[in-house]
């Protein structure tokens, strides 16, 4: 039977998420190293950068709530979400804008680009990051373009979010203990966030391109982590309209994380 002291066998997979915020963090700082090459340089992030960067979030985002509005078919849990984000539409547009009203700092670099937890292998306890080549569905030069680090880490947290949906999604359907599974999976959850913010933010503080004020890149990666999911909301309806909920419950979760600040 084995030594019952030893750890499951997915133990480490489910405890790697610091493993790779530090390593996150680290191909940030690669791709940021100084360098003469100009398809590689850093390039400071500016005002009209950032300014352009939140009307581009704004108006996807206005897009994504005016289709929601006019959706009767949504799945009785979407349904529900949407419900909620169009009756605080104003508070999710002012978290944008007040984005492009605060002091840039950082730089834009060469990043990943599709990054999610389909571009990482286990090895030995450890992770290799893979697939360069950014989103297949943008052009070469729109891949190669410099933009933010933490468009990566928007990418990689909601992917652990997408990992821990469908896992309650299996449970729901496989007749499991459903309170049980609920505790457990949300825990983990949460505890993968949490080590993969602690790891990221203990490396990116030797990224020069990492911004200096610390609240300018929460309020960044939380842009990004709206674009993220008005993203994933198009995609849902679009292939797969039944899972749309979680992506929805992604932007609800960061509202009411700016109702309680």
């Amino acid at each position: 039977t084995g030594n019952e002291d030893e750890a499951p066998p997915y133990q480490p997979v489910l405890g790697i998420a610091g493993t790779l915020g530090r390593r996150t963090a680290e191909m940030h700082r690669a791709l940021a190293h100084p360098t003469d090459d100009p398809a590689f340089a850093t390039e400071p992030l500016t005002s009209a950068d950032l300014a352009a960067l939140c009307d581009e979030v704004r108006a996807e985002t206005v897009a994504m709530l005016d289709r929601l509005k006019g959706l009767t078919d949504l799945p009785e849990r979407a349904a529900d979400h949407a419900r909620q984000i169009l009756h605080r539409r104003d508070v999710l547009i002012s978290r944008i804008d007040a984005v492009s009203r605060m002091q840039p700092s950082g730089a834009r670099s060469r990043i990943h680009g599709d990054y999610h937890l389909g571009q990482v292998l286990m090895a030995q306890n450890d992770v290799v990051i893979i697939d360069f080549e950014g989103e297949p569905r943008r052009t070469l030069d729109e891949r190669r373009a410099k933009s933010l680090a933490l468009r990566d880490v928007a990418g990689m947290l909601r992917s652990l979010d997408y990992a821990a949906q469908s896992a309650l999604r299996w449970a729901e359907s496989s007749g499991t203990d459903g309170a049980e599974a609920d505790e457990l999976i949300r825990n983990w959850h949460d505890e993968a966030r949490r080590d993969f913010m602690a790891e990221y933010k203990a490396v990116a503080s030797e990224n020069p391109a990492h911004p200096d004020d610390e609240r300018f890149a929460a309020a960044l990666l939380d842009l990004f982590l709206i674009q993220k999911a008005v993203y994933e909301v198009g995609y849902e309806l679009a292939s797969r309209p039944a899972w749309v909920d979680i992506p929805l419950s992604g932007l609800l979760d960061l509202i009411d994380e700016e109702d309680t600040q």
